[in-house]
């Protein structure tokens, strides 16, 4: 039996539009669902499954915004947003966490938004609007 977490080595490509989401998610139903939820609304969405992985894709394609799971294996959010602060500057960033401690962790990764997690797809599309909203290319 194949791994179900196979599929998220490679970047998923869903929707060419003006407003492009990165999501960065380890655990599989949680990114399909994010996956299926914004493409619906017209996003374009790419996902991959570490901060790794997001790198390459981010050097390769634009995107706007950036739906990252704090907790992960791999790379430390830290050094992650340290690297597309200097390489990505005008791409925001939401954290998504269950941690208790949510604006804490956002507040030390200079993240200016975060999900605390479980959340419903209302408060999803609500976040990803206001980024949308701060962005002056897409307002």
């Amino acid at each position: 039996m194949s791994d179900p977490h196979e599929h998220y080595s490679q970047t998923q490509f869903y929707r060419d539009c003006n407003y492009q989401i990165l999501i960065i998610e380890d655990d599989y139903d949680t990114g399909d669902a994010l996956v299926l939820s914004l493409a619906r609304r017209g996003y374009g969405v790419r996902i991959v499954n570490s901060r790794e992985a997001a790198l390459p894709v981010l050097q390769q394609y634009h995107h706007d915004l950036i739906l990252m799971d704090l907790r992960m294996p791999g790379m430390d959010a830290n050094s992650f947003m340290t690297e597309v602060s200097r390489e990505w500057p005008d791409c925001k960033v939401i954290l998504m966490t269950a941690d208790t401690r949510a604006e804490d962790a956002a507040r030390a990764l200079k993240i200016a938004q975060w999900l605390k997690k479980p959340f419903d797809l209302d408060e999803l599309e609500t976040a990803v609007l206001l980024a949308q909203e701060s962005c002056p290319v897409h307002s």
